[in-house]
């Protein structure tokens, strides 16, 4: 994936205060044009147009997800849905994994929102890399997102953290050069092959994963909380 200028998103802010979650919903409702807009720390961040690295990543990444959900009962995948986290912070992952509530997730839907933090999150950053890994990480850590990746196209980098006594810590690669989830066991990535674009060989090595031992036992473990 080739390199290119970086774009800043813009931002705007009520005058001399920050917005608050209700607010920004309020506003997000009057203006059914608006497709990516999120609050963070009172803050509203508007995406710069979509560039075709950042949409095509997206893609992939969200096959990648997308096969591990439809092979594990009491999962849900969700793309650029929006999030609220308390007062002041209402941000739109690019995917969000969750655990449905009737499996034992820690989400709800409220209003039609997403309302808590879901169990895995993921941005796919270029004009965004700055805060998706800096206000953005710490929003999500203390609002209990218990994993959190990060892909960094211009980088070329990925960075899966997870959460551990309030705070993020790194889930390096293997040997094999395959990071693994802890939450949901099986949920491998094949990064060389990711950035090298060999969808088969990531896909492949996402297969691998949910035939793991491992895998087998939380799909029986999830059947069982339903």
């Amino acid at each position: 994936m080739s390199a290119m200028p970086q774009l800043m998103p813009r931002t705007w802010l009520l005058p001399g205060q920050g917005m608050s979650s209700d607010e920004f919903l309020e506003r997000w409702e009057r203006m059914p044009e608006l497709k990516r807009a999120e609050l963070l720390e009172g803050i509203v961040y508007m995406a710069s147009p979509v560039r075709i690295e950042h949409g095509s990543a997206d893609g992939l990444v969200s096959r990648w997800l997308g096969r591990y959900a439809d092979a594990t009962p009491g999962l849900r995948l969700l793309p650029a849905t929006t999030c609220v986290f308390g007062k002041r912070n209402v941000p739109q992952p690019d995917q969000s994994l969750i655990v449905r509530p009737e499996y034992g997730g820690q989400t709800k839907i409220v209003d039609g929102y997403l309302t808590g933090a879901p169990e895995l999150a993921v941005e796919v950053s270029y004009s965004s890399a700055d805060y998706d890994q800096t206000i953005k990480k710490s929003i999500y850590a203390a609002a209990g997102v218990a994993e959190y990746v990060v892909f960094d196209l211009l980088a070329q980098k990925v960075t899966w953290w997870r959460l551990v006594d309030n705070g993020y810590r790194k889930i390096l690669r293997g040997p094999d050069g395959v990071r693994r989830s802890h939450v949901f066991p099986g949920l491998w990535l094949d990064e060389r092959a990711f950035w090298s674009e060999d969808n088969e060989r990531m896909m492949k090595v996402a297969a691998q994963g949910v035939a793991s031992p491992e895998y087998a036992a939380f799909r029986k473990k999830l059947t069982k909380r339903r």
